[in-house]
């Protein structure tokens, strides 16, 4: 077994030797050694892919910490301590110590251990730590801790870190955009990512075993059929494994109600078996955000470097996080899929016939967000393209509606915030010809949808205003008028919205529309 000091002077003295491919060999055998490499190449390179796969590496051996003081400043000194003399592979379990003291503690008795965290040299966990709390704050942040965090993001994040802190910490916007301006461009070299696919944990199944894999297999192939599910439930339960009951539950669930104690019992059959029941995907899924139908994962949010594997084929909804993706097999039943690695957005596409949205919360260079699009496969009739939080979100939809993607789209979806005249103006004007619904959906507050539909020549407008607050009207006036100044002359339209206290407001936006009916939400 090679010790980290052996792959550390290999990789130093050889120039020849790829740091990150000899990390790869060794992760199993010194994962300690492995992540001083992957570090060190990170800190060359601020690579976003690179820093996540450091997250999902280091995660894999955490511990909890024994011996920690029961008393809370005690507890306080003692992380201070083992934050400044961790390693590279103890610190993964120190940092995950110091979030749930985080979230117990006060921000005043938080902020030193923060503070020892900040003069560690460059590490993306780091980062990663501190953007979980400003996004799921503890209930006790106040806007000092707040700021600290901020300044952990800023000193050790990269182009991966999503910086969406909640908004009841009423940090400064302007500060905010700085630091995603600054890591956006702090990248100064990529790392392909096939290098990294070598990271990829396989994980395991509760369903894992060699007896199981034909009828695995016949599920993946067949997502609609329950008939292999039913069958693999009954072997299953056989052998008590919980997926089992859980696959009976749920199917049972689409004949009827179901009741109060099958409901109780789903739910304490994936928080206490949550780890088997990921299977596969069980070192690369966030605990939240995530859904199971029929007995197994449909709905996911990424933590790490996506596996190939059969169970892909029933995933519905993905959330990629730009982590690097190994896909060898068909997404039969993938419908959404967010954030996905731009070196795998061809071939996830074409792997995918039923996949309807693309949706990009990250910032993407035009350029190469366009050039990645080039290169699909096949045009999508149904598309819907959302860009929720993303800056420079115009740039990310023109890309697509420019691309093979949307060549032949019949029914064309954005959804994006706070539209002005420019972009809609800009998105219409390249709605391909085959298209014949348009959908613009404002995913602000007030949200509305605003749909054109064309009948040969002539198009007619349909809108919906949801509920809203009496002081948003004037914010959706101006937002309404600005999407519909950028639409083409429509014959008529008609708008439906929840308040009597809208009309006004919707009728001064809309007047340059001859035809125009508004009215309250049930009355049309």
């Amino acid at each position: 077994m090679f010790g980290r000091r052996h792959c550390l002077a290999v990789a130093r003295t050889n120039k020849s030797a790829d740091p990150i491919e000899t990390a790869a060999r060794l992760v199993v055998e010194d994962p300690g050694g492995a992540l001083e490499l992957l570090l060190e190449s990170w800190r060359d390179t601020h690579d976003g892919q690179l820093g996540q796969v450091i997250e999902e590496v280091g995660g894999r051996k955490v511990r909890p910490l024994e011996d920690l003081p029961i008393k809370v400043t005690a507890r306080r000194d003692r992380l201070v301590t083992l934050v400044r003399a961790a390693d590279a592979r103890e610190l993964s379990s120190v940092l995950a110590a110091c979030e749930s003291f985080a979230r117990n503690g006060t921000a005043a008795i938080t902020l030193p251990v923060l503070e020892a965290c900040d003069e560690r040299d460059e590490d993306p966990r780091i980062a990663r730590l501190a953007l979980r709390l400003l996004t799921d704050p503890p209930p006790r942040c106040s806007k000092v801790l707040a700021r600290q965090l901020l300044r952990l993001v800023e000193r050790h994040g990269d182009p991966g870190v999503r910086v969406d802190p909640a908004t009841d910490l009423e940090l400064d916007a302007t500060r905010v955009e700085r630091v995603r301006a600054k890591l956006a461009k702090r990248a100064t070299a990529r790392v392909p990512a096939s290098a990294l696919r070598a990271f990829a944990s396989t994980g395991s199944s509760s369903a894992g075993t060699d007896e199981a894999t034909p009828l695995i297999e016949q599920i993946a192939a067949h997502p609609d059929d329950d008939g292999p599910r039913i069958v693999l439930a009954d072997w299953l339960t056989s052998r008590g494994d919980p997926r089992g009951e859980l696959i009976t539950l749920q199917l049972a669930r689409r004949e009827a109600k179901p009741s109060a104690a099958a409901k109780r019992r789903e739910a304490e059959l994936l928080a206490n078996h949550r780890a088997g029941m990921f299977g596969p995907f069980a070192q690369c899924v966030k605990r939240s955000g995530f859904k199971f139908e029929r007995g197994f994962l449909t709905r996911a949010v990424a933590s790490g470097i996506w596996p190939s594997h059969p169970l892909n084929a029933l995933l519905e909804y993905v959330d990629f996080g730009l982590y690097p993706v190994s896909l060898e097999v068909e997404l039969r039943s993938l419908v959404e899929a967010w954030n996905p690695p731009l070196d795998s957005l061809a071939r996830l596409i074409a792997r995918a016939p039923r996949l309807r949205t693309l949706g990009f919360t990250f910032t993407f260079e035009p350029d190469e967000l366009a050039k990645a699009c080039a290169q699909v496969p096949r045009s999508m009739t149904d598309l819907t393209i959302s860009t929720w939080g993303a800056s420079g979100a115009r740039d990310c939809v023109a890309a697509v509606v420019r691309s093979p993607i949307a060549a032949t789209a019949t029914t064309l979806q954005v959804r994006a915030s706070y539209p002005n005249e420019t972009t809609v103006a800009m998105l219409w004007a390249m709605v391909p010809s085959s298209c014949s619904r348009f959908i613009f959906d404002i995913v602000s507050h007030p949200q509305m949808r605003v749909e054109l539909r064309r009948d040969g020549a002539a198009w007619t407008l349909s809108g919906s205003i949801p509920a809203h607050e009496a002081s948003q009207l004037p914010r959706l006036q101006d937002e309404l008028a600005r999407a519909l100044a950028g639409m083409p002359k429509v014959a008529h339209a008609t708008f439906e919205v929840a308040r009597a206290d809208a009309v006004a407001p919707v009728r001064r936006a809309s007047a340059s529309i001859a035809g125009t009916t508004v009215a309250t939400k049930g009355s049309l």
